[in-house]
């Protein structure tokens, strides 16, 4: 099952969203059933479709919590992007390993670097407008 998030607006720029779904599991069978749904709904609705959504399930394999773990601890990075913006990344629930005392982060502990890297050399990016690397991190601290 396929969920199709339509964004709709009307003549005074309000949007709105509607779901289809569908059976179709591949990208190009998804867009050739909205390209075939765009007229059906122009012949029925004043709103304007003016986007559409998709999101596919992956199949992952369940990770078993740490214990103790605890969705209410984390840490906040600073971190330069590749565009040269300065922002916060955040690790909900960061290991116990990774924390120093007066509660730093240690930025040279190897799984965090190899984290990080990801981001940059990886296929991890940050920002979902303007997706971009992580050049640097900055500092890291935990959440209070």
């Amino acid at each position: 099952m396929t969920v199709i998030n339509l964004v709709l607006m009307d003549n005074l720029n309000r949007e709105t969203r509607k779901q289809l779904v569908t059976e179709e599991a591949t990208v190009a069978d998804v867009q050739t059933l909205v390209t075939a749904f765009l007229p059906l709904w122009a012949a029925v609705s004043g709103l304007g479709i003016q986007s559409a959504e998709v999101k596919f399930d992956l199949t992952v394999t369940p990770q078993t919590p740490v214990n103790p773990s605890n969705i209410d601890e984390g840490a906040t990075f600073n971190v330069t992007t590749g565009d040269g913006y300065k922002t916060g990344y955040k690790i909900p629930g960061i290991l116990e390993a990774h924390r120093l005392p007066g509660g730093a982060i240690d930025l040279t502990d190897a799984d965090i670097i190899a984290y990080f890297t990801d981001f940059d050399t990886g296929n991890s990016r940050v920002n979902a407008n303007n997706p971009t690397t992580i050049d640097v991190v900055n500092a890291g601290v935990l959440d209070k």
